[in-house]
């Protein structure tokens, strides 16, 4: 690719390296994607072309900011990446096949914005908040699935807080 290389990340074996960028096709325009370049043959496949959405580009809060997108997450077994991406405002987590390139969104019935995800055998942790609490850490079977809230750090404040009903307004 001619355009941005950002994030990097070698696959457990050494045989792929993973990194978020982009081509430049479209200037400006053009979205961060997942390569992934194999070592020894040299070959470069850009895994998430077939995505309508930019990976890193995960919503944090009201501020926008120029941040470096997140590292890709590689299995000990370098056969899977997971790279954060945003889905009409929603923060998820893509499961990417590093041979094929195929993509699998990770979490069912997510509303939240997750991000960070770290591989753990056969399940994935992440960060996540919505407007119903803040940062906690959940778990989401490496298959896909519903994810699991582990921790409940904020319990006690949200406790006495009367947080206001929110409405959420999507754009198809």
């Amino acid at each position: 690719p001619k355009g941005e290389v950002a994030a990097l990340s070698w696959s457990p074996d050494g045989r792929y390296l993973a990194w978020v960028g982009d081509d430049n096709s479209y200037g400006w325009g053009t979205e961060n994607q997942l390569w992934i370049s194999n070592a020894e043959s040299r070959e470069i496949i850009n895994a998430t072309k077939t995505l309508d959405r930019q990976i890193g580009a995960v919503p944090h809060g009201d501020v926008a900011s120029e941040q470096p997108p997140p590292r890709p997450e590689w299995t000990q077994d370098s056969r899977t990446v997971y790279v954060e991406y945003n889905d009409r405002g929603v923060g998820r987590i893509l499961k990417v096949d590093a041979k094929t390139g195929g993509v699998t969104p990770l979490l069912e019935g997510w509303d939240g914005c997750a991000r960070s995800p770290s591989h753990g055998g056969s399940t994935v942790y992440f960060a996540a908040e919505t407007f119903d609490f803040p940062n906690e850490i959940f778990r989401v079977a490496a298959e896909g699935g519903r994810a699991e809230r582990i921790t409940h750090l904020n319990d006690a404040l949200l406790a006495e807080i009367d947080l206001p009903e929110h409405d959420a307004i999507r754009v198809e």
